[in-house]
This record gives C-alpha cells, sequence and structure tokens, in this order.
C-alpha cells in the first residue's frame, strides 16, 4: 500500500521521475495491465517501448498513436514525454470527449483521406503507434499510408498482431462500430507476415531503402524509418 501511495505522489507530482511501467499503471492504460509479466514470452510491451524510446524522453517530437478508447495511453504519453506533441486517431466519436486536452482526430484508421489531413497537419510525424482496430487488413492499409510520412530515424510501432494461422485477434473494440469500409474480421497471421516480409526486404534496398530495421516480437512489431530515405 505504502509503495502504490509513493508511486501515486510521484506521478501526480514529478512524472518525469517514473519507469514507464509505472505511469502505464499509474495511468491504467490497457496495454501494460494485459501485456505484464510473462504472457507474451516474457516481452512485455513496457520494456519494449522503453527500449527504443527511452532516449527519446527528453526530445520535442510528435507522436500519434491510433486507438485511444479513454486516453489513458495518451495521458501516459504525455507523462512520459513532456515535451512532445501528442496526438491520436479512434473511430469512436467520444474519444476526444474522453482524451480532454488532446488532439484527436476521429474517423477509421484505415480512411486515406483522414490519413491525409493527419500529414498534412502535422509538420513531422516522428513515433506513430498502431493500437487501434486490430483487423489486419486496416493495420497493413494504415502503415502503407503513414510509414512513407514518417521523419527520417522515426519508428513505428504496431500493437496486437497475431501469433498464429488463423487467429482471431481482439475486435471487440470497434466490433460494435461502423468501420465505413470492407473488412475481414479473421485474422491470418499471414497477412502480418506479408508485411513482415515486405519490410524485409526493403532493407535489404541499399542506397534506396526506406526502413532501417524491423524488430518482431510477440504481438508487437516495431519497424525504423532509414535515416536517409530514398
Amino acid at each position: 500500500m505504502l509503495k502504490h501511495r509513493a508511486v501515486t505522489v510521484v506521478a501526480k507530482r514529478a512524472p518525469q521521475l517514473l519507469p514507464l511501467r509505472h505511469l502505464g499503471r499509474f495511468h491504467y492504460s490497457q496495454k501494460f495491465l494485459i501485456a505484464d509479466g510473462d504472457e507474451y514470452a516474457g516481452v512485455d510491451y513496457a520494456s519494449v517501448y522503453e527500449q527504443y524510446l527511452g532516449p527519446w524522453r527528453r526530445r520535442p517530437f510528435t507522436l500519434l498513436e491510433l486507438g485511444v478508447y479513454r486516453g489513458e495511453s495518451m495521458r501516459m504519453w504525455r507523462d512520459y514525454f513532456p515535451k512532445a506533441r501528442i496526438v491520436g486517431l479512434d473511430i469512436d466519436p467520444e474519444a476526444a470527449r474522453r482524451a480532454p486536452g488532446f488532439e484527436v482526430y476521429v474517423g477509421s484508421q484505415a480512411d486515406p483521406e483522414l490519413l491525409g489531413r493527419v500529414t498534412r497537419d502535422l509538420p513531422t510525424i516522428d513515433v506513430v503507434i498502431d493500437d487501434a482496430s486490430h483487423i489486419n487488413e486496416l493495420t497493413v492499409a494504415s502503415f502503407h499510408s503513414l510509414f512513407p510520412h514518417l521523419a527520417p530515424g522515426g519508428l513505428y510501432f504496431i500493437e496486437d498482431v497475431p501469433r498464429g494461422s488463423g487467429e482471431i485477434s481482439d475486435v471487440a473494440a470497434v466490433s460494435g462500430m461502423s468501420l465505413n469500409v470492407d473488412v475481414e474480421f479473421v485474422n491470418r497471421r499471414e497477412a502480418i507476415d506479408e508485411l513482415i516480409a515486405e519490410i524485409a526486404r526493403d532493407t535489404e534496398e541499399g542506397a534506396r531503402r526506406r526502413t532501417d530495421f524491423i524488430h518482431v516480437y510477440p504481438r508487437i512489431i516495431v519497424v525504423k524509418r532509414a535515416v536517409d530515405p530514398r
């Protein structure tokens, strides 16, 4: 109890002193409550994010998160990155109300017109976190739309990818809403494997490559934009 109270006090008064895991728990971010511990072969989201984004903590940059829900993770990112511009996108019209004080675009993550407006509105996008529908078709479409606009050296994270062929990912958050697109709700690992292979091939394109690396973990993928993309 004392430890929890101490974390609460520090999170309110000096969040910059806390690691991401503690901030995630303080803000009740579901991604860390669900993925915490050994559930995913000993690799949880907190450790992955801190590995790649820890050095960014004091930088001014723009982070775009697809999938806002109630804004818990956006508040967590704001505390972890005090100098960053945190922007969200969600299909639920209520998302903006649940995340007051943030810029939130409303619409489908695979709507090319909406994503085009996002990339026009934001001078640079340095980090993209896809925690939206978890529907492979939409995930792939979003990647193809946004990754070319990612700043050199930027990072693109895809969460909750299916681990096996034919696995059905968690689509409960969108199952009751109109996606305004025709999609197949049974996620097959093959669609993600094709995307991984496509990205991996790009890392071998020498001076023409757009991708520096792709790292694949259980349930989460990390892609880095080449520093000098062509």
